[in-house]
């Protein structure tokens, strides 16, 4: 199993967030600069596959084939992000005083692991909606008259907007741009969160699970976090974390700061 690798600038970025008064902020940054990259892979993916569709319409796509092209496109960076959710739960539980014996690549192989597993899960869910999409796309574009090759490939990438004539005729399609977006936001909180619990599983200490319906992300585009605290009985458990900024929902903004553990 390989672990995925961070760029340099993300590397960078983390040794100064566990070094430096400002590091929480620069951890953020690292975490930004994930989901660039998710998002920019995962739309080249629906992208190619708009192309694909656009060039002949009645193409019937294998599932198995496009779930594997998502699946290379995130699984290294749904690795190197749980690694980073990993690292900083250590530190975190490290800065607080707390006598920890761990093996760096014991936490690194607990996220890989948790990565490859649950992005086998995500593209296939990922793939079923793509195909929903595609099929009304094509639907679409069968029955309106005067429709191109170049509309089709507009819908799928950018939704009926701005197309003549179907606003109120394709249903409900996702703009692949949407989609790119929605996917590596959510995403990156969740490879994040669950590298966080596979860092302190692998740090020795003794850990209670997060409450799965409390564990980020609890809605799409999510961004919240967990962060590793000792009860009284020293016990792991995980403080709900908010960006506390005005983009926090009505769900996950009275949990910040609740002991979320099980």
């Amino acid at each position: 199993m390989q672990a995925g690798q961070l760029d340099s600038q993300t590397a960078n970025l983390l040794k100064q967030a566990y070094s430096t008064p400002g590091g929480q902020r620069l951890a953020e940054d690292a975490l930004r600069a994930m989901e660039r990259r998710l998002g920019v892979k995962s739309l080249a993916v629906l992208r190619d596959q708009a192309q694909r569709v656009a060039a002949n319409p009645d193409v019937v796509l294998d599932a198995e084939q496009e779930a594997q092209q998502m699946y290379d496109a995130l699984i290294s960076d749904l690795n190197a992000t749980a690694q980073i959710g990993a690292k900083s739960a250590i530190i975190t539980a490290a800065q607080g005083g707390l006598a920890l014996s761990f093996d760096w690549a014991l936490a690194n192989e607990g996220a890989a692991t948790w990565a490859e597993q649950y992005t086998y899960e995500l593209v296939r869910g990922i793939t079923d909606t793509t195909m929903a999409q595609l099929q009304t796309a094509v639907a679409t574009f069968h029955r309106t008259p005067g429709m191109t090759r170049g509309d089709l490939e507009r819908l799928i990438l950018h939704g009926p907007d701005g197309i003549p004539d179907l606003v109120s005729t394709t249903g409900r399609i996702i703009p692949a741009t949407d989609r790119a977006e929605m996917i590596a936001i959510t995403e990156t909180t969740r490879s994040y969160s669950a590298g966080q619990i596979e860092g302190i599983r692998a740090s020795g200490l003794q850990m209670v699970e997060p409450d799965p319906d409390k564990t980020p992300p609890l809605h799409v585009r999510c961004r919240c976090s967990l962060s590793p605290f000792p009860r009284e009985d020293d016990t792991m458990s995980w403080h709900f974390m908010t960006l506390n900024d005005e983009l926090v929902c009505d769900e996950c903004g009275p949990l910040n700061g609740q002991d979320v553990g099980a």
